[in-house]
């Protein structure tokens, strides 16, 4: 029994209330519950709805479902405009997601198993990194990107998304590395194994709960951002993200309110999907670095 259960039950054990009263003060939680799922689900049916109209329908009744629907025209209107940066968007995601696991667990493991000199001084100033804006980086990022000539290429994505989520994923597999106990990599170590071996096979099975975590981060940073693709990939739409080309649609078919919303779900499944199937594992990852920290 949950502890708002039981301030229930011992509310209703003081006093005589009718058989009405003693079960919803026992189990209110659940009307509660059922209140946040409508809400959450009203701005996606309204934005269902909305893909159906055209721009004289949304004029008449911009909340309502009105016939005849139009998805047929909007679905297919706006695929044709976002397919090309939503294939953009899995690749950046992938790759630096990718880039962020590999680099950010073999950072994380140096950390939690080796000692030198200055290690957690290093692994402070790292952590410092945490509290400055990236706002205040995005100058220096951008001079950074145009001298070495990646402006207005896929690498002037791909690099600087790499290096800025080293930081969270070094703080958080470092804090579950520090907890495996040493045994597995001694026994390792006496049967032969390499400390790169170590890190493959026993340190990164392990954590492959935190790892979850780390790569929804990261997909979700770099599948939402909006300002960086859109600074730095300029007017070059073979290279567009699903945000830049959005916002882009958005000017170009401001009259046409069905087809954007199509394209902005559109948008939004692969997210949908990713955290659909990865749900169990972003949860176990929280709780598991929750105990740990």
């Amino acid at each position: 029994m949950s502890t708002a259960q039981a301030a229930g039950s011992a509310l209703v054990e003081g006093r005589k209330w009718p058989r009405i009263i003693r079960y919803w003060v026992r189990h209110w939680p659940i009307p509660v519950i059922i209140v946040l799922i409508v809400l959450m689900m009203v701005p996606m049916l309204l934005a269902l709805f909305i893909a159906a109209k055209s721009r004289a329908q949304f004029d008449f009744n911009p909340w309502g479902l009105t016939f005849p629907l139009y998805y047929h025209q909007t679905f297919p209107a706006a695929w044709r405009v976002v397919s090309q940066s939503i294939l953009n968007s899995v690749i950046v995601s992938t790759v630096s997601c990718i880039g962020v696991l590999f680099f950010g667990s073999l950072s994380a493991y140096v950390f939690a198993r080796f000692d030198f000199l200055g290690k957690d001084t290093v692994f402070v100033i790292i952590l410092s990194l945490l509290m400055i804006p990236a706002i205040l980086t995005l100058v220096p990022r951008f001079v950074v990107v145009h001298k070495l000539g990646l402006f207005q290429t896929m690498w002037a994505l791909l690099l600087p998304y790499i290096a800025a989520g080293q930081v969270m994923a070094v703080f958080l597999m470092r804090t579950f590395f520090v907890s495996i106990p040493s045994e597995y990599f001694e026994s390792a170590r006496i049967d032969g194994a390499s400390e790169f071996r170590c890190f493959w096979n026993i340190a990164l099975p392990l954590s492959k709960h935190i790892a979850g975590v780390v790569a929804i981060l990261q997909v979700l940073g770099t599948w939402n951002d909006i300002f960086w693709p859109y600074l730095t990939i300029g007017t070059k739409k073979e290279l567009f993200t699903i945000p830049v080309a959005l916002l882009i649609f958005n000017d170009q078919l401001g009259q046409q309110i069905g087809t954007q919303m199509a394209g902005y779900i559109i948008a939004s499944l692969p997210l949908v999907l990713l955290f659909a199937f990865t749900s169990r594992l972003f949860v176990e990852g929280l709780t598991a670095g929750g105990l740990k920290l």
